[in-house]
């Protein structure tokens, strides 16, 4: 690997900061180019970082991995893909003195998370993960909900809990929240204890965040792609993503709150 990244000239970084289950943070670096008109991509490290998160320790940490003699790549990155937080950017371009693109997947995240703030749809949130969180503790209930599931002559599906920091996996459990209404429902009238389930209103406030989130979902995973380049699908995903959220007519009044944030 090191010899192939010695006979290129150019090499684009992409980093990230990560936590394990235990709590401990590692610093991730991926280098990616472009050889016999193909592109590769190699993971070059992944390293505790013991120092605090700031700017100069995570360039010291960029800095040791890049210049490291297993790798001598440093004076080849040309830019550095990193999230949106102004400590990357201050790393990149004020210590490092490189070029900074920022994921465009964690820009969409953090426009999401900002627009599903709202008290109903907080509201909403929470009983999702309550509901889900039961099903998931509780097989006699899990199995109620997939013999119901059978009466019906439905597939049987499971219910998805989310990730509290992931927009999508919250809107991937809302999917499929809607998607067992019925058998769902019907479940939840059955049990002895059963978590509170959702009424009319709140039926329609998931509705309205699905159809939102949806088209978002889609270009989020286009461009999260790692066998394809990305960054000049960006404008034109973007502009299709507002086209698309600008024909949506929320019909709650959380909905109709949030939406003029989406147009923007």
């Amino acid at each position: 690997m090191r010899g192939k990244l010695q006979s290129v000239e150019y090499i684009a970084l992409t980093t990230d900061i990560w936590s394990s289950d235990s709590q401990k943070s590692f610093i991730s670096v991926t280098a990616h180019f472009i050889k016999t008109s193909k592109r590769h991509s190699i993971v070059v490290s992944t390293t505790e970082l013991l120092e605090h998160h700031t700017s100069l320790n995570i360039a010291n940490a960029l800095r040791t991995i890049s210049m490291s003699g297993r790798w001598e790549i440093f004076d080849k990155v040309v830019t550095i893909v990193t999230d949106n937080a102004s400590s990357m950017k201050k790393t990149v371009k004020d210590i490092l003195n490189k070029s900074n693109h920022y994921c465009i997947a964690h820009t969409l995240n953090l426009a999401v998370k900002d627009c599903i703030t709202g008290r109903l749809v907080v509201n909403v949130m929470l009983k999702s993960r309550a509901i889900v969180t039961h099903f998931k503790q509780s097989i006699k209930s899990s199995n109620t909900l997939r013999d119901m599931q059978s009466q019906m002559n439905l597939n049987i599906i499971k219910l998805k809990q989310d990730v509290c920091t992931r927009w999508n996996s919250t809107f991937y459990m809302f999917e499929r929240l809607l998607t067992v209404k019925v058998p769902l429902s019907a479940t939840l009238s059955m049990l002895d204890s059963p978590p509170a389930n959702f009424n009319s209103a709140e039926w329609v406030i998931l509705e309205d965040c699905v159809a939102v989130l949806q088209p978002v979902g889609k270009i989020t995973t286009i461009l999260s792609g790692e066998s394809y380049p990305t960054l000049s699908s960006i404008i034109p995903l973007v502009r299709g993503l507002q086209s698309s959220l600008m024909k949506k007519s929320p019909s709650t009044e959380s909905g109709k709150h949030n939406y003029p944030y989406w147009k923007l």
